[in-house]
């Protein structure tokens, strides 16, 4: 490194080069484009997202988190929103101006992560990969989830901050070569943005506390500051626990039905086997391998182009040549489209114990970007480990591997490869034929969203399966009834907290999801209805909200019979909206005897 770069470094300095520039523009321009398509196409009316945008709403009205009401992650996405909300209002416009400045604090953190691992070129690759696949992809029904308008915030803010630490750990291990004080700062600093991940979502933290691990052992800063953060680690959990334990019997238990409930059992349910890809494990081997085998297949057409490019031949043979690896290259290309397709990222975690296994090897081991970069993406993989794509939990625990495929392309084994360009070009074909086929699903999925769902708080596209007039007709109903009581409260079976956020009744037990994962057992769901019994809400909506995924059929038939036969022995039908046939949505509203 250069005199000039290391004083860049110490001082905190980014050197910005015209490449930057023109990266930057280029990342604006694609962003642009895929919000303008996908304007108010983020959401999904009733999954997940009502969640995210109700808490706040009662944290704001006194309730306390984990003791009030019931929160699956960690307490500083909810709380964020509850202060912005407060400030700037309650909508739907201002939850997803929330998302936009996480999206583009990720972009930012990735790319400058990207550019220490493989410079301004191995930066724009992993930033372009994230704004394509991640930032505006849609979960409302269609292919993965967004940043926008996410599953869940938390998620969001935790990639957001480990992306960050991971990055500023990067320039702590470059500034103790020269600046030991410097590097003790920066390290401090990534250590404090990864505990705020911790609070944010556990898993993606986990990844980034696996590299921090290592480096609290083998790095080379002070033991003060290393002791420091260990203190902090375990102080900070402390605190948590005991501003959140419960108080008394009426409060909710943390420990019991928060941080236990996602264990034995819960984990073997359909659902989770497809989120790890265990689902089908033959299909999905078969579907990594293919794809590899033509991105392989590609790079050798790749290299016998080139090669018949610069042959000594002349005339037809030599064009003949070219074009024949033209065509292979075409055809491998759509092998790929056709059948590896975004399922190839799932090689992504064997080339992070790849990484780890040249670090270990090498003669002399050190905390190398390869190696960092590793850890962190087999730290993001338990979950995904066979499905490591932007589907589902993917949409960012897949992320930090573009930055492994970026370390990897520029690290010197690769480098000292004999047909290391082949190998860039191969890989750059298949990212864009993934960005491609991915953004052409996605156009069609936008296309598909032609209802509309108004509220108060804002308009969101929906599937034409006649659930936004199902929600709104349900809405209105419930507006003009509510004015007879005085502190109206509603209750949402099997899922659709959204309601309660669009319709402004709070539910009165704090627990908003009745989904086969929320109701593991008959302990938990006796807790629930004596909950409901000693505070019965005044109204009752069941959507049909569909749970095959989770291996039932429907609420009360195979799990929750309890809660459903209360709601019919104590309250009494009073409305559908929806007629129940075939793609098309209901709600069904019941009112208390």
């Amino acid at each position: 490194m250069s005199e000039v770069g290391s004083e860049n470094l110490a001082k905190g300095r980014e050197r910005v080069t015209r490449l930057d520039l023109v990266a930057g523009l280029w990342l604006l321009c694609l962003g642009l484009l895929l919000f303008w398509l996908s304007f108010q196409k983020w959401g999904h009316p009733i999954v997940d997202l009502g969640r995210d945008l109700y808490v706040p709403s009662r944290l704001l009205a006194g309730d306390w988190l984990y003791r009030d009401i019931l929160y699956n992650y960690g307490p500083l996405a909810p709380y964020l929103l509850a202060g912005v909300t407060a400030i700037v209002g309650d909508s739907l416009a201002v939850f997803a101006a929330c998302g936009i400045f996480c999206g583009l604090s990720t972009t930012l953190a990735l790319y400058l992560a990207g550019r220490r691992l493989a410079g301004p070129l191995g930066a724009v690759g992993c930033a372009t990969m994230f704004v394509g696949l991640h930032f505006f992809a849609s979960s409302g029904g269609g292919w993965g989830t967004n940043f926008v308008l996410p599953y869940s915030y938390s998620a969001v803010l935790g990639l957001m901050f480990t992306l960050w630490s991971f990055y500023v750990l990067l320039i702590a291990l470059e500034r103790a070569e020269f600046s030991p004080k410097a590097a003790d700062r920066s390290y401090l600093l990534s250590g404090l943005l990864l505990l705020a991940a911790c609070f944010s979502k556990r898993d993606i933290a986990i990844a980034g506390g696996v590299v921090h691990g290592v480096v609290w052992l083998a790095g080379p800063f002070s033991r003060r500051v290393k002791w420091t953060l260990a203190g902090l680690t375990v102080a900070l959990p402390a605190v948590f626990v005991w501003a959140f334990h419960a108080r008394s019997p009426e409060e909710f238990s943390l420990l019991s039905e928060n941080l236990t409930k996602f264990s034995g059992s819960v984990l073997s349910m359909p659902f989770f086997q497809q989120v790890s890809g265990m689902a089908d494990l033959p299909g999905r081997l078969r579907a990594i391998g293919l794809g590899v085998g033509c991105i392989v297949g590609v790079g050798a057409c790749l290299y016998v182009t080139g090669r018949c490019w610069q042959s000594p031949g002349h005339g037809w043979r030599r064009v003949g040549s070219v074009a024949a690896a033209s065509l292979g290259t075409v055809a491998l290309g759509g092998l790929l489209w056709q059948a590896g397709r975004i399922q190839t990222l799932a090689v992504v975690p064997v080339l992070a114990l790849a990484g780890v296994v040249v670090a270990v090897r090498s003669k002399r081991f050190s905390l190398s970007p390869l190696f960092l970069a590793s850890l962190l993406v087999l730290g993001s993989s338990v979950r995904i480990v066979l499905n490591y794509t932007p589907h589902w939990y993917g949409f960012y625990l897949s992320v930090p591997g573009y930055l492994l495929i970026a370390a990897w392309l520029n690290h010197p084994v690769c480098r000292r490869f004999r047909y290391h360009r082949v190998l860039v070009g191969a890989t750059v074909f298949a990212a864009l034929l993934m960005l491609v086929r991915f953004e052409r699903e996605m156009l069609a999925h936008y296309g598909g969203l032609t209802e509309r769902l108004v509220t108060r708080q804002g308009m969101m596209a929906d599937l034409p399966i006649r659930r936004a007039q199902a929600l709104r007709n349900t809405l209105d109903w419930l507006e003009a009834r509510a004015k007879a009581y005085p502190d109206p409260t509603l209750l949402v079976v099997p899922e659709g907290v959204s309601l309660n956020y669009f319709s402004g009744l709070r539910n009165p037990i704090g627990a908003y999801l009745f989904i086969p994962p929320e109701i593991p057992g008959p302990a938990i769901e006796a807790r629930l209805l004596d909950r409901l019994r000693r505070m019965p809400p005044d109204f009752v909506a069941v959507t049909s909200r569909d749970v095959t995924d989770f291996g039932a059929t429907a609420f009360g038939d195979e799990y929750g019979r309890d809660l459903a036969g209360w709601i019919v022995a104590n309250y009494r039908h009073r409305e559908t909206f929806g007629d129940g046939r075939q793609r098309q949505y209901v709600v069904s509203i019941w009112e208390r005897q």
